[in-house]
């Protein structure tokens, strides 16, 4: 089987790749989102429980 000529990548390269990230305040709303989304389906999947557990009965 041929060997394939693709570019590599080393450790090192990874190391210095810089990645650019939003604002502190914009990071706390980002995930304060994230957190009122996920109580939602929570709530809701305690609700979508309750309402199995009533119609089973």
């Amino acid at each position: 089987m041929p060997k394939a000529s693709y570019p590599s990548i080393n450790a090192d390269d990874i190391k210095a790749l810089k990645i650019p990230l939003p604002p502190l305040k914009e990071q706390e709303k980002i995930v304060a989102k994230i957190d009122f989304i996920e109580a939602k389906i929570t709530q809701l999947e305690s609700k979508k429980d309750e309402i199995l557990l009533r119609y089973l009965s």
